[in-house]
C-alpha cells in the first residue's frame, strides 16, 4: 500500500495524542464549521493547528490536509488554508491545536526519511552493447550508493535469469557528471540490474508518496521523538515532554523503519535535563 505525508502527519498527531475527530456541519474551501464539536473552545484556541479531511465520500478535499489561521467559538468555525474543494456537512476530520504545527510534523517526518537508506532497483536504464564495456549511470544512482550489478542471460521475458556481475567498478566523473560503470564485455541486447540505495525524497505536500519500503507507523514513531526533540530545545520543558519522549524512544529502538537502514542511530538522542 503507498502512503503519503497526509498519512503520516495524521498518524504523527494521533501518536502524540493532539488530535480530535468531528464531523463538519457546513464549511467551504477556506472554512471548516462544526456547530457540535466545536463550539466547546473559546476563541483562537484551534489557532496555527491543523486539519485532515479523512473522508468526504471518496472526493476532494478527503485525504487533504491545511493549516488553522483563526478560530471563532461563536460560528464554530475554523479558517484555514484553502482546499482544492469545500468542505461539506457530513464531511469527517481531525484537528488538531498548535502544540504541534502542521510544519513541525512535516520537519520531524523529512528529519526522520533524510536520515535513512532507501533500497531500489534499476532494471531498464543501461542495455548492453556489443564491443562496450563502460556505461553511464542513471541520474538517481548518486556517486558510492551503489551495491550490485547482475546480467541478465535469457531474453524471455518473464525468465531473465539474472546473474550477478562480481567484476564491475566505478570511474568517478566530474562534478555534475554521472560516474561511468565498467564492466566485463557483453553481448549485445541484455538488461544490467542495478541494485543500489538513495536518500528518500523530501515530502512537502499531503499527496507526496513515502517509499513503500517504510513501515508507516514505525515512521510516525521515530518522528514523534524528533518532533519532541525539536520542541524540547531552547524551550522550558513541561512534564509531558520528557515522559513522551522517553516512551517514544524506547518505541523507536522497538520498530525500526522496517525496510530501510537508519543511517545515523544516535541522531534522536537528547541530553536530559
Amino acid at each position: 500500500m503507498t502512503y503519503t505525508l497526509f498519512d503520516a502527519t495524521l498518524e504523527l498527531a494521533r501518536l502524540l495524542g493532539i488530535t480530535r475527530t468531528g464531523v463538519a456541519t457546513g464549511g467551504s474551501t477556506t472554512t471548516l464549521l462544526d456547530s457540535d464539536k466545536l463550539s466547546k473552545q473559546a476563541d483562537d484556541y484551534w489557532n496555527e493547528g491543523s486539519v485532515w479531511i479523512v473522508s468526504a465520500d471518496g472526493a476532494a478535499p478527503e485525504d487533504e490536509f491545511s493549516r488553522i489561521s483563526d478560530f471563532a467559538q461563536l460560528s464554530s468555525t475554523a479558517t484555514i488554508e484553502e482546499l482544492t474543494a469545500a468542505i461539506e456537512a457530513g464531511d469527517r476530520y481531525v484537528i488538531s491545536n498548535a502544540i504541534f504545527t502542521l510544519d513541525q510534523m512535516i520537519e520531524a517526518i523529512n528529519t526522520v526519511l533524510r536520515a535513512l537508506e532507501v533500497p531500489k532497483v534499476d532494471v531498464s536504464s543501461i542495455t548492453t552493447a556489443a564491443n562496450q564495456t563502460e556505461y553511464t549511470l542513471p541520474a538517481a544512482v548518486v556517486r558510492g550508493l551503489l551495491r550490485r550489478v547482475y546480467i541478465q542471460t535469457n531474453l524471455t521475458s518473464g525468465d531473465y535469469r539474472w546473474k550477478e556481475v562480481h567484476t564491475w567498478k566505478l570511474q568517478y566523473g566530474a562534478t555534475g557528471v554521472q560516474d561511468t560503470l565498467i564492466v566485463p564485455q557483453f553481448s549485445g541486447g541484455y538488461l544490467l540490474k542495478l541494485e543500489y540505495i538513495t536518500r528518500h525524497d523530501h515530502l512537502y505536500d499531503a499527496d507526496d508518496t513515502i517509499d513503500e519500503s517504510i513501515n508507516l507507523h514505525a515512521l510516525a514513531i521515530h518522528a514523534a521523538v524528533a518532533a519532541i526533540n525539536q520542541r524540547m530545545t531552547g524551550e522550558k520543558l513541561s512534564k509531558y515532554m520528557p515522559v513522551q519522549y522517553n516512551r517514544f524512544q524506547k518505541e523507536a529502538v522497538e520498530n525500526p523503519v522496517i525496510g530501510a537502514i537508519i543511517h545515523e542511530p544516535t541522531l534522536f538522542n537528547v541530553v536530559n535535563r
